[in-house]
């Protein structure tokens, strides 16, 4: 993985996330929605279009 995505309440933590950053040594994205059915939508989006996640 280059990019994670990161929801949650850990996510709004920025000391946190620098460390899941840091230990993973990839770049951490915040969601820009925790709704369920965002994530779905964006999936088929993907999956339809062939596009990345970002």
């Amino acid at each position: 993985f280059q990019i994670v995505g990161v929801v949650g309440g850990g996510a709004a933590n920025p000391a946190w996330t620098a460390i899941r950053q840091r230990k993973l040594g990839v770049a951490l994205v915040l969601a820009l929605s925790e709704e369920a059915a965002a994530g779905t939508a964006r999936l088929a989006l993907m999956g339809a279009s062939g596009a990345g996640l970002l």
